[in-house]
Parts: structure tokens; sequence; C-alpha cells
């Protein structure tokens, strides 16, 4: 006789209990224009500022983002042309025990 009534329960206790967990993380993401790029040296940046769609600026440093050079890599150059042209980008972001917002991922 098969138990699929016990399975599909644990099944659904088991993605509960990684989305609670999971969302101990704290990453959140926003999408938005760049208002401004504040840059270390050529490859890494300080900080950049997003303005959202509903106008609200958004300061988020680079202190722990490392850019991936799988795709392209987001210098301060590059986030600079994204400024200039208007372009979009998003930011995924977590905030540390003094609130302040930490870049851990960008994307066009």
């Amino acid at each position: 006789m098969p138990r699929t009534g016990s399975i599909t329960v644990w099944f659904q206790v088991l993605i509960i209990g990684i989305l609670i967990f999971g969302c101990g993380l704290q990453t959140s993401k926003i999408s938005g224009v760049v208002v401004d790029v504040r840059a270390d040296s050529l490859l890494k940046f300080e900080s950049i500022e997003i303005r959202d769609a509903e106008g609200v600026i958004w300061h988020l440093l680079g202190d722990d983002f490392k850019s991936q050079p799988t795709t392209h890599s987001f210098t301060p150059s590059h986030i600079r042309e994204h400024m200039l042209q208007g372009l979009p980008i998003t930011v995924w972001y977590k905030e540390d025990k003094t609130g302040r917002l930490l870049i851990t991922a960008i994307q066009d």
C-alpha cells in the first residue's frame, strides 16, 4: 500500500523548514538606475547609489562584493556606463548588524 500521504506531508515540512531557515540570510534585492559610484580602485568600488522606481535612493557598499568574470565584470567603469546611459541594474544585498547594505551580486 503506497504511503504518498505521509511522504507529501514530510516534503511540505521540509520545504517550509528550508524557507524559514533560508530567510535567515536576509538577502534582498533592489532594481533601479545608478546615481553615484565611488571607486576604491579601477577594479573595485567602495559604494554605489541606486534610485528605485519610487524615487528612493539606496546606498549600497561593495565591501563583500566580488565580481564574477564568467560573463562580464561589474567594475566601477561598467557601473558608470549604466549611470551615464540611464540603464537599470538589479543589486542583491544583505544588511549587516549595523544596518549597512552590503552588495552580494549585481545583474544588468
